[in-house]
């Protein structure tokens, strides 16, 4: 008879086993650890059921209480009480006592109840060390899976996130959670990653094999927290850091502290500070200097960069970037402090006088160009309002390119050979309570907008190259001064290419860390 078969009548009725059955159970049990262990969590739960039933228990709930707290002891209380009961269980069923004639049956029960003493203690405090919370939920949007063992679940907030659990945050989602020492990790959309508490240290682990993670780090002792991923090992002490993982390598950015940067091959380690930025690719770790925008640098046609204060339009002859300025007009003003741009009724221009003349060499970027692409940080005044945020050549005749607000919605138009006058791109609203990174990309055929790097609407409408006249950038307002926009435009640029979306995301996350927004 098999091993599940005695296991099951056994479990209906322990007393119909004969003599020779009881033999084989508790052979087979002995053999397999596990399923006495299985067995032993089956019976104690048919146990408590039966006490909870009868009417002449007392004390059930005190006694369901220190149960629980069994289940609750630290490891090493667990490996104490495992080589106790080892030793009593395995003296049992070496050195039982002498059965008499009318108690074989309580003979078989003990050595059956030492093998699930022996099974769950062997089993058990494994199980229990890998179901241990690590962390617990405290921000989730969009479509998460987190896995366990074969069970897969959608977190929910103020959820436990157990010991080796495997998370997946689907594309446009993500998952916020934080540990008992207030260290906060952030996993954005499009990637999969495992929690864990390393078994020789103790430390947190966090494995990434692709996607985002950002993370607040609360000061680490021993060790410290480790990021691995398929190229790099990070350590941190205590900071503020992003990692990225794709196929082909693994960018780090700390915006607080120092973290130390290993190649999984070995070699001599890097040490990344404050506002660096550090690649690890499939042979090399190499530091680089971390910028805004961070991606298509060569395809800039015009720049205004909070950071190192600095506004230029590429020459389109040389290819040279020369210096210049968005001139203020009315109630404009630049914010000196964060060489930001406030928009209170009034507007700025990109020069048109000689011998400068942006306006013009910004015209010559996107003759006859078949690509473009818009990054711009802005934060609209609270409440509903009428205006133009940025134009490229409105002066009366359709604008080459249009960002506007309408009451509380955004809109983007693009003209071209083909459609000049365009069909308005609706991009939703933008908060008011925060800068909000837009990134607007065309390619014939295909129009897409981005809000902080995620993608929030695609239009196939507008196809065809780029067909535009002469005539200034202008930022809040149009080209003549009319139609005003109330706000703040941190940065602003213009690109003759279409931005993929992994640029998108790079330049998003470049912006946020020197900006010191990379936390969570």
């Amino acid at each position: 008879m098999s091993l599940e078969s005695l296991i099951e009548r056994f479990v209906d009725d322990r007393e119909q086993l004969a003599p020779e059955e009881l033999d084989a159970l508790v052979e087979g049990l002995r053999a397999d650890p596990a399923r006495a262990a299985e067995l032993r969590e089956q019976l104690v739960i048919d146990d408590l059921v039966a006490q909870k039933l009868a009417v002449d228990r007392r004390n059930f709930l005190a006694q369901v209480e220190q149960r629980i707290a069994d289940f609750q002891r630290t490891q090493a209380e667990i490996d104490d009480q495992v080589s106790d009961l080892r030793a009593l269980a395995e003296a049992e069923i070496q050195h039982p006592p002498r059965p008499v004639a009318d108690a074989r049956w309580a003979w078989y029960s003990l050595a059956i109840s030492a093998v699930l003493l022996i099974g769950a203690f062997l089993i058990v405090p494994r199980v229990l060390s890998s179901r241990r919370a690590v962390a617990k939920v405290i921000g989730i949007e969009g479509e998460v899976r987190v896995g366990w063992g074969e069970g897969v679940s959608q977190p929910v907030m103020g959820g436990a996130v157990l010991n080796h659990s495997y998370i997946n945050v689907h594309e446009g989602s993500s998952l916020a959670v934080q540990y008992a020492d207030g260290t906060q990790v952030r996993l954005n959309g499009g990637t999969q990653a495992n929690l864990e508490e390393a078994e020789d240290s103790g430390g947190k682990l966090v494995r990434v094999s692709k996607g985002e993670v950002a993370a607040t780090v609360a000061p680490q002792p021993g060790a410290g927290m480790r990021f691995l991923t398929p190229h790099a090992v990070a350590t941190v002490l205590g900071t503020a850091l992003r990692i990225t993982v794709d196929d082909h390598s693994t960018t780090l950015d700390v915006t607080q502290g120092t973290v130390q940067f290993d190649h999984r091959d070995g070699g001599k380690p890097v040490l990344v500070e404050k506002n660096g930025s550090c690649v690890a690719s499939e042979d090399e770790l190499k530091l680089r200097e971390l910028r805004w925008p961070d991606e298509q640098r060569e395809a800039l046609a015009f720049l205004f960069n909070p950071f190192v204060r600095q506004t230029f339009v590429r020459n389109a002859e040389s290819g040279n970037p020369r210096e210049t300025e968005l001139v203020p007009r009315d109630a404009a003003i630049l914010d000196d402090f964060h060489h930001a741009l406030d928009l209170a009724g009034g507007s700025f221009v990109l020069s048109t006088e000689p011998p400068d003349n942006a306006a013009a060499l910004l015209f010559e970027q996107f003759r006859e160009s078949a690509d473009f692409s818009l990054e711009i940080v802005l934060q609209p005044a609270a409440g509903s309002q009428q205006g133009k945020v940025l134009t490229l050549a409105d002066s009366g005749a359709a604008a080459n390119v249009v960002l506007a607000q309408d009451g509380e919605e955004f809109i983007f138009a693009i003209k071209t050979e083909q459609q000049p006058t365009p069909p308005a791109l609706r991009l939703g609203k933008i908060a008011s309570d925060r800068p909000t990174h837009l990134t607007i990309t065309y390619q014939s055929g295909e129009l897409i907008a981005y809000c902080d790097g995620v993608e929030t609407v695609r239009s196939r409408e507008v196809t065809g190259k780029l067909a535009w006249h002469p005539g200034p950038l202008a930022v809040g307002g149009d080209a003549g001064g009319q139609s005003p926009w109330r706000g703040t435009v941190e940065g602003i640029a213009l690109f003759k290419t279409r931005l993929a979306p992994s640029d998108v995301a790079r330049n998003v996350r470049s912006y946020r860390v020197l900006a010191g927004r990379a936390g969570l």
